[in-house]
């Protein structure tokens, strides 16, 4: 019983273990329940009883696991995405790695991930500044996002430590590897889900 913040928590303990993970949403909105396709109040107990399983992925950050994104605000780093290639950004940008759901990335755009894809989502959108004359006219900031999908990054900065936000909650700084771990969580979901 719990919202997303209580889901993020005990995540880490939840995937060691062969236990499967059911959700009564309290207190907030949870983005985590309505993804998975959990109403609240009492219809949660009638989702839950119906006891439909999945096994989803979850991600990991330096050994602790996550269930939904890492948060890299307004950083300047290098990305050496599943040691084929990499993306070095030279102006800062935010950065949204997504394992679950449609989250609202930092450009207000929806990331739309799969759980059980076997890929996390990645999002980067520069933060660069406005074009006086056309935000002007228009009242719009340009600015050109990348999505691409990939099962693993480490994440470096080269001038200074930067600070990833995982569940919106942990803290974890530079350099870090980010993966996909396929299958690991098995969860109680709704008719209703997202994915």
């Amino acid at each position: 019983m719990g919202n997303d913040q209580t889901i993020s928590r005990v995540i880490s303990i939840i995937a060691r273990h062969d236990v499967v993970l059911g959700v009564i949403p309290l207190g907030a909105p949870s983005q985590i329940a309505r993804i998975l396709g959990i109403p609240q109040g009492v219809k949660a107990c009638d989702t839950l009883s119906a006891r439909i399983i999945e096994k989803i992925d979850l991600g990991k950050i330096n050994g602790h696991y996550f269930f939904s994104a890492v948060e890299i605000p307004a950083a300047e780093v290098k990305l050496e995405c599943d040691g084929c290639y990499q993306v070095e950004l030279k102006e800062s940008s935010d950065i949204c790695i997504s394992n679950i759901g449609n989250f609202l990335g930092f450009s207000g755009r929806g990331i739309i991930s799969n759980p059980r894809d076997g890929f996390l989502e990645a999002s980067v959108c520069p933060t660069h500044k406005r074009n006086f004359f056309l935000s002007s006219f228009y009242k719009k900031e340009f600015k050109k996002d990348s999505f691409f999908p990939i099962k693993k990054v480490k994440i470096v900065s080269e001038k200074e430590e930067v600070q990833l936000i995982a569940d919106g909650q942990e803290k974890i700084k530079t350099p870090a590897t980010v993966e996909i771990v396929p299958k690991k969580l098995k969860v109680v979901v709704g008719r209703q889900r997202t994915f």
